[in-house]
C-alpha cells in the first residue's frame, strides 16, 4: 500500500513536471525520473540495516531533488497533455515492473 501510494506521488510529480517538450526528450525525462524512483525503492528495504546502503540512497535522493527542479524550470509549470500523462504512465510502470 505505501508502495502505490508513494508511486501515485511520484508519478503525479513526474507528470507535473514533464509536460511539455519534444517527445524524446519529455520520454528520456520520465525515463531518467523513474530509474531515481526504482534506485531508491531497491535501497530502501537494505538502508535499514545498512549503513552504506542509507547514505547511498540519500546520495540519490538529492540527485533526484537536484532533477527535479531542474525539471521545473525546463518544463516551466506547463500542464501535461493527455497522451503525455499516458505515456509518462507507461514508461513509469515499464520501468518500475522491471525494477528488482
Amino acid at each position: 500500500m505505501k508502495k502505490r501510494l508513494l508511486s501515485a506521488a511520484l508519478i503525479a510529480a513526474v507528470l507535473f513536471t514533464t509536460s511539455c517538450g519534444s517527445s524524446s526528450s519529455f520520454e528520456s525525462d520520465v525515463r531518467k525520473k523513474a530509474n531515481y524512483m526504482c534506485e531508491i525503492q531497491k535501497l530502501e528495504a537494505k538502508a535499514a540495516t545498512d549503513e552504506k546502503a542509507a547514505k547511498e540512497m540519500e546520495s540519490i535522493k538529492k540527485e533526484m531533488d537536484a532533477f527535479d527542479e531542474k525539471m521545473e524550470k525546463k518544463y516551466d509549470k506547463k500542464e501535461p497533455t493527455e497522451a503525455q500523462q499516458k505515456k509518462a504512465r507507461e514508461i513509469m510502470e515499464e520501468v518500475m515492473a522491471k525494477c528488482k
